[in-house]
Formats: structure tokens, C-alpha cells, sequence
């Protein structure tokens, strides 16, 4: 029987990041992540793993993409702009 095996912290080739190598990730720091966690509308989606925020890679570009923006008055998909 062939099993596939993955490490911890990976689902496929999607691994979890830390707190410390998402703000690598993203180019902010770590504060800042704390700062997002607390106001639960800002940043990425996040796993807690005991009491460990760890964030899924994929989750991470999903964050970047929905943050896109053709010009400073482009307020994104939800604000109304119609991002043309």
C-alpha cells in the first residue's frame, strides 16, 4: 500500500506559516499581525493551533489578491468601486 505522507504543518503544498514568517510574508511586522488578529475585519484568516496563530500560505495570497488596487480611490471589490 502506497500512503502518501505529509510533515506537520503542511496540507499538500500548502504549509503553515508562523506569526514571525508571515510578517516576513507579508512586509509588516509581527505587532502589526496582533494588531489585525484584535480587529477581526483586518488582515489575513488565520488557525489557532493551541494558542499559536499559524497562517495558511494559500490564505496569505488570498489576502494579497483581495488587497489589489488599480489607484489610491479604488476602494476594492466591496467598496463600491467598479474596479475598472
Amino acid at each position: 500500500m502506497n500512503q502518501q505522507t505529509i510533515s506537520p504543518g503542511k496540507t499538500n503544498d500548502d504549509p503553515l506559516l508562523n506569526n514571525e514568517e508571515t510578517a516576513e510574508y507579508l512586509g509588516v511586522s509581527p505587532r502589526t499581525l496582533e494588531k489585525w488578529r484584535l480587529q477581526s475585519s483586518e488582515g489575513p484568516i488565520y488557525h489557532l493551533i493551541g494558542k499559536r496563530p499559524m497562517y495558511r500560505k494559500s490564505s496569505l495570497e488570498d489576502y494579497i489578491a483581495s488587497r489589489t488596487r488599480r489607484s489610491t480611490s479604488d476602494s476594492g471589490p466591496s467598496g463600491g468601486s467598479d474596479g475598472k
